[in-house]
């Protein structure tokens, strides 16, 4: 198989959806004759997940380790997911292993879903390249995802908000449960958690003899400040002080970067290593501003925690017009989101070329606006209608905002 026709085969399994369970991506290990004795550091959170993994990324190749990264979704191709001291794997490469997964896949009675198959090929390829440290993004929630079917000594959880409900549960509480399912016994948890989601966490922890390190307690923060250049903000650990400056977009990312550096700490790196790292690191998608006149604001927030964190930064900046082109997930809560956009002055509804995608017109039920279909044709619309004084900021999910990227951006790089 080519690299088409190997994603072709693997999106194929896309149809079965979410499957939590580990014994199908432990299956699909052992026929590729996965094996790893280095450092693996798995991240969940519902928000931040990729902004922390990032920086974890860029402190660890600052220290001279090698680095697998695998995160999910992505902005615009698949290569994005896998990479390996930032390079995204090879086509060749991941045409080569899809052929190796295919005859097991084929004999396999319970299918895998796309992501168990991923996973399992970006765990196999982290290995054959023999990383020192594999940073895995959790897919959704922890405890079932597939990348938990590997054992951690260092877990990062951001945070818990209400998200994917149909599946995790609709409290705080059952989904921070879900989350710390990734804890292993003897480890070490980094989180940023709050009031029953951190009790949760902790209780997990020490069920379970591992230590929690509390970002807003243990870590201490102060003196966060945010502007279209970035986030800089004062951080003491128990071990250091540091005062960090970060190109990444928004208050709320203090305590994403805060736990990446945590995380850091715990590998041993340092001081300098993080220091170095920390402002060359960037998650694009986020808060990520790709025009000037009028400006334009991707944002890939697809929560309502997420949003209202991505609006409080959209109002500290100066306009005139707010303009938005949103759209979003049809088995999201979406509505809250919804209900949030109402302070845009011109509200675009649009649908992400995907199945799942809610329609412009069924977002139209729920607000005021114009439906355009197309992302792009959204896009160009609000260009179009926006002067050079207004903002457009594009968000809803990260399918959306991988689709506009698309009209500034040929590839992503980190």
């Amino acid at each position: 198989m080519d690299y088409s026709g190997a994603l072709s085969y693997l999106r194929g399994f896309e149809r079965l959806g979410y499957r939590f369970r580990l014994e199908n991506t432990r299956d699909l290990l052992d026929s590729l004759g996965f094996g790893f004795d280095g450092e693996i550091v798995h991240i969940a959170g519902t928000n931040g997940k990729g902004s922390c993994a990032c920086v974890l990324d860029s402190i660890l190749r600052m220290s001279g380790r090698k680095v697998g990264f695998y995160t999910s979704p992505e902005l615009i191709d698949f290569t994005e997911r896998v990479r390996v001291d930032g390079v995204q794997i090879d086509r060749e490469r991941f045409a080569e292993l899809a052929g190796r997964l295919k005859p097991h896949i084929d004999s396999m009675g319970s299918k895998p879903t796309f992501f168990e198959a991923t996973t399992a090929l970006a765990l196999k390829h982290f290995a054959d390249e023999r990383v020192d440290v594999i940073i895995l993004e959790v897919g959704m929630g922890g405890r079932l995802d597939s990348t938990n079917a590997v054992e951690s000594k260092l877990q990062v959880i951001t945070n818990v908000e209400i998200d994917h409900t149909s599946y995790l549960g609709s409290t705080v509480g059952e989904i921070a449960v879900e989350k710390a399912g990734i804890i292993h016994g003897g480890s070490v948890v980094v989180t940023a958690a709050s009031g029953e989601a951190l009790d949760i966490i902790s209780s997990a922890a020490a069920e379970r003899g591992s230590r929690v390190v509390k970002v807003g307690g243990d870590v201490v923060l102060c003196d966060v400040e945010s502007s279209l250049d970035g986030v800089s903000f004062k951080m003491k650990t128990g071990r250091e002080s540091y005062v960090l400056r970060s190109p990444m977009r928004g208050g709320f990312q203090a305590l994403n970067i805060a736990c990446a550096v945590s995380a850091a700490e715990e590998l041993g790196t340092t001081r300098g290593d993080i220091l170095s790292a920390v402002p060359k690191a960037y998650w694009p998608g986020r808060l990520d501003l790709v025009r000037e006149n009028p400006r334009v604001i991707v944002d890939s927030a697809h929560n309502a925690a997420g949003m209202r964190e991505s609006l409080a930064f959209i109002r500290s900046l100066d306009y005139d017009r707010l303009v938005v082109v949103a759209g979003f997930m049809s088995d999201k809560e979406y509505k809250p989101m919804i209900g949030l956009l109402s302070e845009a002055d011109v509200l675009i509804a649009t649908r992400a070329d995907l199945k799942r995608a809610l329609g412009a017109c069924e977002i139209l039920k729920h607000a005021d606006g114009v439906p355009v279909e197309r992302v792009s044709d959204a896009v160009d619309h609000a260009l179009s209608i926006a002067s050079e004084d207004d903002l457009v900021l594009i968000t809803g999910s990260i399918y959306v905002a991988g689709e506009a990227i698309r009209k500034w951006r040929d590839r992503i790089d980190l």
